[in-house]
């Protein structure tokens, strides 16, 4: 169909797909006060329900308003040591395995680098995944975004599809958040907030960011500049903090990883772009005296592009939605939508469409270049949302994979080998777009 809306239906509930990027502007960002929910199923009985993507609109604007600082530049700066410390251990493991001279599962070697990233980052905590194969929190996260279970599938696609069929069957426990990981990161967080508080340690992590949330209900440049605890802020309480955590435990390691696991295949698969994308990176170093820095990254311009063009191709979420809290009109189309109408947007749809994006299914960094980045029509493009409600990791986000990409390409060559699949097939019971099969490629060094 080429219609600019369509009218769907979820069982007898009556829903807006909407495939128009003008009109998807005026909802996401141009009139986002009459869509400041997303609509999905919240089970009021679970921890998790405080976490920001899922809160609705008047719960939500605070608790963004302050989680935002915590994903300022300069809190992302405080951090970036962490970064660059695991990308070395990266390096370091790369080039044992190169040693053998066997295919490398890039899934795998990207999924160990983020859940170090948000071990450290996030948490304060070292784990090394690289030398501790079967650490506790990889093989905890491993374990959350599994999707093998079709029951599990299921029950993710009713919560968003039809979420009103758990508040009918509210009288049976549905489990839609696995009880063990929940426990893990719960204890993990319990623990780490009382080493803290009983010693006075503070680390440069996400974790002390949200210490100050729950003990003073903001965020401050300075450990001395705290207002008293129970002051005028609302303070977060630990089931919020739980709830975050878990979400940045989930959602921090698994769509980083995926990205740098489809950047990298793609890289193999094409030898120009890869050594555009090395050069890039060299050049960027040797300015900055062979350091990898916040500033130098800033310049790899290739590298934004290649980034981009990864999760335009595979975009970590195949769609976005909202829920109208106001009756509102279409002022393309002069169509009234009701107030509790719900509205889909399809990532994946709009960027694989040949109108906005020529040649869909060829890996293309150029279309981000500074001269052809004003060709992309507005909201055609939803690797990270649109508007208020987008993605509040996004510059930390592109930072883990920038880095991850950086300690790949700097030293090491990748290309295909007999065990690479192409094309590689996606999971159609995952949560998010990624590879069914582990993603094979021989690297070697440069």
């Amino acid at each position: 169909m080429d219609a600019k809306v369509i009218g769907l239906y979820a069982i007898d509930e009556p829903i807006l797909l909407v495939r128009d990027p003008d009109i998807i502007k005026s909802i996401l960002v141009k009139d986002f006060n009459s869509f400041t929910d997303r609509g999905v199923y919240i089970d009021k009985r679970e921890p998790t329900a405080g976490h920001l993507w899922k809160l609705p609109g008047k719960k939500w604007r605070p608790l963004r308003s302050k989680m935002s600082t915590c994903f300022s530049i300069g809190k992302l700066k405080m951090m970036f040591s962490n970064l660059l410390k695991v990308g070395k251990e990266m390096e370091i493991n790369l080039n044992e395995e190169c040693k053998k001279k066997q295919p490398i599962d890039v899934g795998d070697l990207s999924q160990r680098f983020t859940v170090d990233v948000v071990a450290s980052s996030i948490f304060g905590i070292e784990v090394n995944s690289f030398i501790e194969k079967k650490n506790q929190y990889f093989l905890m996260e491993e374990d959350l975004v599994k999707s093998d279970s079709r029951l599990r599938m299921i029950k993710a696609a009713l919560q968003i599809i039809v979420p009103n069929f758990f508040d009918i069957f509210s009288f049976i426990k549905f489990e839609t958040v696995k009880k063990s990981c929940l426990g893990f990161v719960y204890e993990m967080v319990r623990t780490v907030i009382e080493f803290r508080e009983k010693t006075g340690t503070v680390r440069n992590d996400m974790m002390q960011l949200l210490i100050q949330l729950k003990n003073f209900g903001k965020v401050t440049e300075a450990e001395d500049e705290k207002s008293e605890k129970g002051g005028k802020e609302i303070c977060l309480t630990m089931e919020e903090l739980v709830a975050q955590a878990y979400t940045y435990f989930f959602v921090g390691s698994e769509t980083s990883s995926t990205a740098i696991t489809m950047l990298l295949y793609e890289c193999a698969l094409n030898e120009k772009i890869q050594r555009l994308l090395q050069n890039d990176i060299d050049e960027a170093m040797n300015k900055s005296n062979g350091d990898i820095t916040y500033e130098s990254i800033l310049e790899m311009k290739y590298l934004e592009m290649v980034i981009y063009e990864t999760l335009r191709k595979y975009p970590v979420l195949g769609f976005l939605q909202r829920k109208s809290v106001e009756d509102y009109i279409i002022p393309q189309l002069g169509v009234q939508i009701e107030k509790g109408t719900r509205l889909y947007f399809s990532i994946e749809g709009l960027h694989m469409d040949p109108k906005y994006f020529p040649e869909p299914d060829k890996f293309d960094p150029e279309r981000f270049s500074k001269e052809n980045q004003t060709k992309i029509h507005p909201c055609s493009y939803l690797a990270f949302g649109d508007g208020p409600r987008n993605c509040i990791g996004k510059r930390l986000g592109y930072f883990m994979v920038a880095i991850g990409v950086i300690y790949v390409f700097k030293n090491f060559n990748v290309s295909v080998c007999e065990k690479t699949e192409i094309p590689v097939a996606i999971n159609p019971l995952a949560y998010t777009i990624k590879p069914i099969n582990s993603v094979y490629l021989k690297i070697a060094p440069r």
